[in-house]
């Protein structure tokens, strides 16, 4: 895996080279094999996370998954506002290199630089709304059209081509049978080629209507 530059990221621009030099030095690069937690439901969590290669996996009390973050995604944001516990788990994905930052460093950045103290809410903003968004676009919906909206959210994206049946469900919110059962339909109507746990589409056009119809 090659070795995340994260401050070319668009969120610490508006740092000065010095700043971007204290940040460096204090932070870690993380690599991880195997999925491996980063944090506990309930802690407190202490550092931000920047998303180099591989993804972040976030998972409820129950332990099922509900979101992931992809590269380039920043976690951990809310921690630089607030001290409150996390409501969920967070986990690195096996073969991920993930960036780890003191959020106290940041705390410090934001109380003199207005401009990165910008960047950062802005970021926090985006992130939150990624992950409502997320939450919503599956609720309400049968179970082809959310398998649809997934896939079609997620086709190309590394991040779930090692995921489970039960995982897939988990996001969308039905069971691992529904999901193995829409699987099995969609690849006998040529709308969906498999290899392995890779899910590749064949026929977008047929999974926007299946999305559209809800």
């Amino acid at each position: 895996m090659e070795n995340p530059d994260f401050l070319q990221n668009e969120l610490f621009s508006s740092l000065t080279i010095r700043e971007k030099e204290i940040l460096k030095n204090n932070s870690a690069v993380l690599d991880f094999e195997e999925e491996e937690m980063l944090f506990k439901n309930g802690s407190f969590c202490s550092s931000v996370y920047f998303v180099g290669e591989g993804s972040i996996r976030l998972r409820k009390t129950d332990h099922n998954l509900f979101f992931i973050l992809e590269k380039g995604d920043v976690l951990g944001l809310d921690s630089v506002f607030n001290e409150d516990p996390v409501y969920f788990s967070a986990y690195a994905a096996g073969e991920s290199r993930i960036v780890q930052i003191g959020a106290n460093v940041i705390r410090n950045f934001i109380s003199s630089n207005s401009l990165f103290l910008s960047a950062v809410g802005r970021k926090n903003n985006e992130s939150n709304r990624k992950l409502i968004s997320s939450l919503l676009e599956y609720r309400d919906r049968k179970i082809n059209g959310a398998f649809a909206t997934f896939l079609l959210r997620y086709d190309g994206h590394p991040c779930i081509d090692d995921l489970t049946r039960k995982e897939i469900g988990e996001i969308i919110g039905y069971s691992r049978e529904n999901v193995t059962k829409v699987i099995r339909n969609l690849i006998s109507e040529g709308v969906v080629e498999e290899n392995g746990r890779h899910l590749r589409m064949v026929d977008r056009k047929k999974l926007e209507i299946l999305k559209n119809k809800g």
